[in-house]
């Protein structure tokens, strides 16, 4: 699957980020670890071993009633993609993901503005695909 600008301008936000971070994060996870009488060795085994078995969840309702008033699984079904609260306006928590709302805000300081440059194609434009 080829990224697209933004998708590719978000990974560096983020990786640029998390490398400026990386002091810090280290030297909390030995002061914890330290604290915890736990070896680095033992540590990075358990890194590995998430790497290696985690597993991602998904979390939506199936049968909540989009604005077509298609349930959740309908539209899985006969779309066959899973989309986000920018689609489907439909949320267990904050109703805040349109543009300008506090989780459109959240993502625009997240991935450092990718996708909210000129010539991205808005969310409500794009359904949620980002170009």
């Amino acid at each position: 699957m080829d990224l697209t600008p933004s998708q590719r301008s978000a990974i560096e936000h983020v990786t640029a980020w998390a490398k400026n971070q990386r002091q810090d994060a280290d030297a909390t996870i030995t002061h914890i670890l330290n604290m915890s009488n736990i070896s680095r060795e033992r540590w990075r085994q358990a890194v590995r071993h998430v790497k290696v078995h985690a597993r991602i969840g998904l979390q939506f309702h199936p049968d909540r009633p989009d604005a077509s008033m298609r349930t959740v699984a309908e539209a899985l079904l006969e779309d066959g993609i899973y989309k986000s609260q920018f689609e489907t306006l439909i949320s267990n928590g904050s109703v805040t993901a349109y543009p300008g709302g506090e989780r459109d805000l959240w993502e625009k300081r997240l991935f450092g503005g990718a996708y909210h440059r000129k010539g991205v194609i808005s969310k409500d434009q794009n359904m949620g695909r980002f170009t």
